[in-house]
């Protein structure tokens, strides 16, 4: 005998009911967003770095951080206080009100804190780190430099309001605020080279950097720019005498504190390449450089 199963009218519609209702659940759950970490985060240290023989001002950016979360830095040359424990009231560039549709920007907290290099240690790089209660977080790069070091500070958003510096120098920057732009002066001699080469990735920073050379008129210059990794360097020889302008930005309108650089700002041609780059021990071998020297091709020397 064959078995029908046969539904009532009213048994079918408490089924569609039940699908109906169902339906909001299952959207909810597709549509659902993962809960934040609590676990404390690293953003950046700023500045990314200090001269060798100094002690520096630093924020430390954290996420998720209590006050007193410790502070460690890798070489027990160098002296911090151990723990964080001061807020930065530091805020940026102010920017403009955002529409309300689209998606809000949270920045990390910054913690005042200083660094202390001694004046025997070689230059290169150190690293810091954060740890609490909650947890601790990877290791990020201090770099150890032996130029004079300049910081930057807001507004310097236009041409008019630029920063001036004297080179050699080491520039410390954020791009902090959604549409920040960050312009410096510099004084250069007619066919006087200047090579400036950016720090961001390499230090972990958010920044994904636009770096440009303008005349007095604010019209870009042509440039010789190469890359190390993800970070540009760039070489200019001056047309004349003058002022020009250093312009440094994000590719987008998303800064932040942990949008920091460092430009190193020198007179001197860059090694871009050798030729070999390795030998056999115990030979001598002729080694062609060639030198990112603001000309074309670059130079090439023995």
């Amino acid at each position: 005998a064959r078995i029908m199963n046969i539904q009532s009218p009213g048994s079918r519609q408490t089924s569609l009911l039940v699908i109906l209702l169902s339906l909001p659940i299952l959207s909810a759950s597709l549509l659902a967003q993962p809960v934040p970490s609590k676990s404390p985060g690293s953003t950046h240290i700023f500045p990314a770095g200090g001269k060798i023989g100094s002690t520096i001002k630093v924020r430390v950016g954290a996420e998720c951080t209590p006050p007193g979360t410790r502070f460690h830095l890798s070489d027990p040359r160098l002296n911090a206080p151990p723990l964080l424990t001061t807020r930065s009231l530091v805020r940026g560039e102010t920017s403009p009100r955002r529409v309300p549709t689209e998606i809000p920007i949270t920045y990390p907290k910054e913690w005042l804190s200083q660094i202390t290099i001694p004046a025997e240690i070689d230059p290169g790089v150190v690293y810091w780190k954060i740890s609490c209660a909650a947890g601790g977080t990877a290791w990020r790069p201090f770099v150890l430099g032996t130029l004079p070091e300049f910081l930057e500070s807001e507004s310097n958003s236009t041409r008019q309001t630029a920063q001036e510096v004297s080179t050699p120098v080491t520039i410390n920057g954020q791009i902090y605020g959604e549409r920040d732009v960050d312009y410096y002066r510099v004084s250069l001699n007619t066919d006087q080279l200047i090579v400036c080469e950016v720090l961001a990735g390499r230090i972990g920073s958010s920044l994904d950097p636009i770096v440009e050379f303008l005349d007095a008129t604010g019209k870009k210059l042509p440039t010789s720019i190469c890359h190390i990794g993800s970070d540009p360097v760039l070489a200019l020889k001056a047309p004349e005498s003058g002022d020009y302008y250093l312009r440094v930005a994000n590719i987008s309108y998303h800064g932040s504190a942990s949008h920091v650089y460092r430009l190193n700002l020198t007179h001197q041609p860059m090694v871009q390449a050798a030729f070999p780059q390795g030998g056999e021990q115990g030979t001598s071998q002729p080694v062609q450089f060639l030198l990112f020297d603001g000309s074309p091709e670059g130079t090439l020397v023995k």
